[in-house]
This record gives C-alpha cells, structure tokens and sequence, in this order.
C-alpha cells in the first residue's frame, strides 16, 4: 500500500477507505468478467 496518507491529513476514515477499495474492487472485478464473457 502506498505511504501517501502519511503526508495527508487523517481526515477520512479508514473504514471508508476499506469500503471504498471493496466497492471498486467488486466493480472492477463484475466490468472484467463482463468483458471476458463479451468478448468470448
């Protein structure tokens, strides 16, 4: 994981930050297997 937040403040909460990285990963994961299954 990238140590930026080091420089920026601890404004946000990780919790979100951790549901934010789950949203997106599903998202990402769901558009690549709906691409694979076009493509194919």
């Amino acid at each position: 994981m990238p140590e930026s937040r080091s420089k920026m403040p601890d404004r946000r909460r990780p919790a979100l930050l951790t549901l934010a990285a789950a949203a997106l990963g599903g998202a990402v994961r769901a558009l690549v297997s709906w691409l694979l299954s076009r493509t194919d």
